[in-house]
């Protein structure tokens, strides 16, 4: 039975069981940043589209888990990935094969960083079915990813997404005010969570960044900080020694946050499934190599903000009532298509 770990709240019975773990958490920092760790393991039900991060544990087992990542590795081992590679705060960008990168990925490192963000990798192909599968049967039957009636040429597709030891992705929050997802195959990372309010981004210097999932297309823009949660701790390193966390307890934000600020952290391991509704900053941390594969969904809950933030965009007035029908949003989305320029067969949108 799969069990979920919901990040934020307290539930029922086990009130002052997760005091006490919150109370340990706040107590094993000396400073001023906290991080609420709150394990709640209840038996799963399919979900809605939730208002708070969720980790779901063992969607897959461990060994379904390396199976399908020792599928990805044989498929796409000749595929051409966009590496990064972070040296002295630079960011060099290279395009190798998947199977030179699995073999520099081993030498990544705190203050050397290697990654890797391919977007569109998996689309069309059996095993991106496969995980639709996977991530669907997560969700309500009675609760649909709207994202399916979108046309083809615009729908969001899943990133694959390879971490070495010691790096960060971005700290953001997504475009679209969609909810995002990932699944993770194999190793391990640390996510951290901050729920947005102006103060929150205006300290964190946060910026519209354009979203890439559609090239020239501007449908949509996340938000995008400069600033880390996962910065060095420690100031004294012995002299010739590169200073490298041993946890996540080792890293806290580069600037001060605003007072009473929380900060919810979690460890997904391979199987676990993390759940990332709208209008959360996040960012991960790999203190092992890693493979998740990142999407994301649009459920009854996100379609009024999805059509907003496109309508935004797209400069299209957007009034998409309460109780809404299929053909309302089919409605807005054909408005914004033509008002961007993007060609589109009608019988798609019927979906």
């Amino acid at each position: 039975m799969m069990s979920k770990t919901f990040i934020g709240d307290f539930i029922g019975d086990i009130h002052v069981f997760l005091l006490m773990v919150l109370l340990a958490s706040m107590t094993a920092f000396t400073t001023a940043f906290t991080i609420p760790i709150l394990p709640t393991s209840v038996p799963h039900t399919p979900l809605h589209s939730p208002s708070h991060p969720i980790l779901i544990s063992n969607v897959l087992t461990p060994a379904e888990a390396n199976s399908l990542a020792t599928s990805f590795y044989d498929i796409y081992s000749n595929a051409i990935l966009p590496m990064q590679t972070k040296i002295d705060q630079t960011v060099y960008h290279e395009d190798v094969p998947l199977s030179t990168f699995l073999n520099t990925v081993n030498t990544s490192t705190h203050t050397s960083p290697i990654f890797c963000f391919a977007e569109g990798l998996l689309s069309d192909s059996p095993l991106g079915s496969d995980l639709t599968s996977i991530r669907d049967s997560v969700f309500s039957p009675f609760d649909p990813d709207w994202f399916q009636s979108f046309p083809s040429s615009i729908r969001p597709t899943d990133c694959v997404v390879l971490s070495g030891a010691g790096s960060t992705s971005t700290l953001h929050r997504d475009p679209f005010e969609w909810t995002g997802t990932s699944l993770c195959l194999s190793g391990k990372k640390t996510w951290r969570f901050i729920k947005s309010t102006p103060a929150i981004e205006s300290t964190l210097s946060m910026k519209r960044v354009p979203s890439i999932a559609w090239c020239e297309i501007d449908l949509s823009a996340g938000w995008e900080s400069p600033n880390t949660l996962f910065s060095i701790v420690d100031s004294f390193v012995p002299a010739g020694l590169t200073p490298e966390p041993k946890t996540s307890d080792d890293l806290r934000p580069d600037i001060p946050l605003p007072e009473g600020t929380e900060v919810y952290e979690v460890t997904q391991n391979e199987g676990d499934f993390i759940i990332i509704p709208k209008n959360w900053i996040h960012q991960t941390y790999s203190t092992v190599s890693s493979l998740a594969v990142a999407s994301q969904r649009c459920g009854l809950g996100d379609v009024k903000s999805v059509m907003e933030h496109m309508g935004e965009r797209a400069g299209v007035e957007v009034e998409l009532p309460e109780e809404f029908e299929a053909d309302d949003m089919e409605g807005i989305l054909g408005r914004v298509l033509e008002k961007v320029g993007v060609e589109y067969d009608e019988d798609e949108l019927d979906g």
